[in-house]
């Protein structure tokens, strides 16, 4: 009795005597293959859907800045962030006490600036973060905006 090539299934003659075990056997031989065939085929089909799906959660970058006072600051994060949330170490994001309204940090999403009184207070800019510093003090009012005052520690969180 011949076999085939790939799967060594029973290739009768004319003068084999042919038993139910061998197709038994071969049946089983198809029955692997086809399973491992069918298999590979959901495989392939889960790898082209996982390829299709939307990149990975953002990663979530930390890190603190110390205020050096000046009205325009660029923050380097080497990359432009989907969105950057600032507080000061003291806990403030914005304080209207006492007559005053100052901007401390807040969330900044690409175009949609912190904004306290028609006055940018921070910005997500390409490659980092756009801070202000903006005073204003009269006799009836103090305005500010300010993620950058000199000597004021910053914590962010940006999402990559």
């Amino acid at each position: 009795m011949n076999r085939t090539t790939n799967y060594n299934l029973n290739q009768w003659e004319a003068d084999d005597k042919i038993q139910r075990t061998d197709f038994n056997a071969d049946n089983a031989k198809i029955d692997a293959a086809l399973a491992g065939k069918a298999e590979q085929s959901a495989l392939s089909a889960l790898t082209q859907t996982v390829a299709g799906l939307p990149p990975q959660i953002p990663a979530i970058i930390t890190g603190s800045y110390t205020g050096d006072g000046r009205a325009e600051r660029f923050l380097n994060l080497g990359f432009t962030p989907k969105a950057v949330f600032i507080i000061t170490s003291y806990g403030a994001v914005f304080d209207s006490s006492n007559g005053s309204n100052t901007c401390h940090g807040g969330l900044a999403l690409p175009g949609l600036p912190v904004v306290a009184g028609g006055y940018t207070c921070l910005e997500v800019k390409t490659g980092g973060v756009g801070l202000h510093h903006w005073y204003e003090h009269t006799s009836t009012f103090t305005r500010s905006y300010s993620t950058n005052t000199e000597k004021t520690v910053y914590y962010y969180i940006a999402l990559k």
